[in-house]
């Protein structure tokens, strides 16, 4: 039966097949999600560990600066080459904290961009194969999971500006950056995984060859543990834990290599 213009009548909460068509849509959201694993490279920063030393070498650094100025301010009786030198002592500690937040929120907010596609084009990927063969039903609680999970990564993944990187390395707002940025690592990765495990069994149920691999665990650590480190040791131990700033997303990081490439491979 047609409808006057001739095209088939539109059925009440029946899901439409796009302009493309379904197998239009499937090329399109396969190279969508292979564009997104192509940009791990430039969006999954591997930030060196030398940064580090940094931590381990200021107070020295800070040290030496506020002594020279004493010593100028002693030896030319100049209260204004005290308090300029003062105050770039005073700060080395601040700078030191801005450059390498600085680094760590731009890895953040590009890895979250590249997932934020990656996601959003596997989900229509599954969704558009499963309505072209006719399985919607079969995997519908997998594509709802993995939707609800998406929205949830993007309302909680939020990156954030170079000016907010910098106004939180000031002395004691420092800690609500730690707080911030030591979330990240675990509860994002316990995310995709479960993300991850949904996609597997929608792909399983439209017979997709993606398995999802073995991975290792990125680790929770307790902020406030860390921080009364932090305290007892004057600082000291800020070093180690921005040594675990950097480890715990490589580890990430190295996890999505292989779902990645899981992927890359199921959906060639």
């Amino acid at each position: 039966m047609s409808t006057a213009t001739g095209q088939p009548p539109t059925i009440a909460g029946a899901i439409q097949a796009p302009p493309i068509g379904w197998g239009g849509q499937i090329g399109a959201a396969r190279a969508a999600l292979h564009q997104a694993i192509a940009d791990r490279a430039k969006a999954d920063l591997r930030v060196s560990y030398t940064w580090v030393i940094l931590f381990l070498v200021g107070p020295f650094i800070q040290t030496a600066i506020l002594g020279f100025a004493v010593l100028v301010f002693f030896s030319t009786g100049q209260i204004l080459l005290l308090i300029i030198f003062g105050l770039i002592g005073l700060l080395t500690g601040t700078a030191i904290h801005g450059v390498i937040n600085r680094t760590l929120i731009r890895r953040m907010t590009r890895h979250f961009d590249r997932e934020v596609r990656l996601r959003g084009a596997l989900i229509e990927y599954l969704h558009a194969k499963a309505a072209e063969e006719q399985k919607l039903n079969a995997v519908a609680s997998s594509l709802l999971q993995m939707a609800m999970l998406h929205g949830q990564a993007q309302a909680e993944d939020r990156g954030r500006s170079v000016l907010w990187s910098l106004a939180t390395s000031l002395p004691f707002i420092r800690y609500y950056f730690l707080w911030f940025i030591s979330k990240f690592p675990y509860e994002h990765e316990q995310r995709f995984l479960r993300f991850l495990n949904h996609a597997g069994q929608a792909a399983a149920g439209l017979g997709v060859p993606f398995q999802v691999p073995a991975l290792k665990p990125v680790k929770r650590h307790r902020f406030w543990l860390f921080l009364l480190l932090s305290l007892l040791t004057n600082e000291w131990f800020i070093a180690f834990w921005y040594l675990v700033l950097i480890r715990e997303p490589h580890i990430h990081f190295d996890n999505h290599v292989q779902a990645d490439d899981a992927l890359s491979l199921a959906l060639h």
